[in-house]
């Protein structure tokens, strides 16, 4: 399979993931999402695992590239609260934007079907590990004194953030609000 021919699979298997859940996902589902002739999904992922495996690779790739474009602040920028406030707004902001919502929502689908298929949970729980990771770098080097537990709690804070602006059907926060919740957040990491 070409690396273009998956990607226009893994995003179609997304989509469908995002709006009928994984019992929704089906080669048929994905075909017509890809607009591909009938069939043509399942000569390249002959079950529904291999379509499943294929959403969650391309759903984690284009996960780090966001991430990388949006958190990742320059040698040149002072770490602190408010420096990486912006940073984690701009990546919320960017992962819930109408072209990349559907991410989020097919996660949660993703993350509700890893409950019951163990391969899927180890695969989120060794990209949350590694998300949770690269979060205890960044605080460390706004100097947080214990960056390691924070470091999980700023994951879970930003997957309740993307979870409130993507799922539920109140008015998104606005951006203020994000960058003093932020803000906040990140202030009490710097606390003993």
């Amino acid at each position: 399979m070409t690396a273009e021919r998956r990607r226009t699979i893994a995003d179609a298997a997304l989509r469908v993931l995002a709006t009928a859940g994984p019992r929704g996902l089906t080669h048929r589902a994905v075909d017509a999402e890809a607009g591909l002739k009938p069939g043509a999904v399942n000569y390249h992922a002959p079950s529904k695992s291999r379509l499943l495996d294929l959403a969650v690779e391309r759903l984690f790739d284009l996960d780090i590239d966001t991430a990388a474009t949006t958190l990742l602040l320059p040698e040149t920028t002072p770490p602190n609260p408010e420096t990486m406030s912006e940073a984690l707004v701009g990546f919320v902001r960017e992962m819930t934007a109408p072209e990349h919502v559907y991410r989020v929502r097919a996660r949660h689908e993703l993350l509700a079907e890893a409950l019951r298929n163990p391969r899927l949970h180890q695969l989120f729980a060794a990209q949350r590990a590694a998300f949770v990771h690269y979060a205890g770098q960044l605080l460390t080097r706004m100097g947080c004194p214990s960056a390691t537990p924070h470091a999980d709690l700023l994951v879970v804070f930003i997957d309740s953030l993307l979870t409130r602006q993507a799922m539920i059907t109140a008015e998104p926060l606005t951006v203020p609000t994000l960058r003093t919740a932020a803000q906040r957040h990140l202030r009490s990491c710097l606390e003993p």
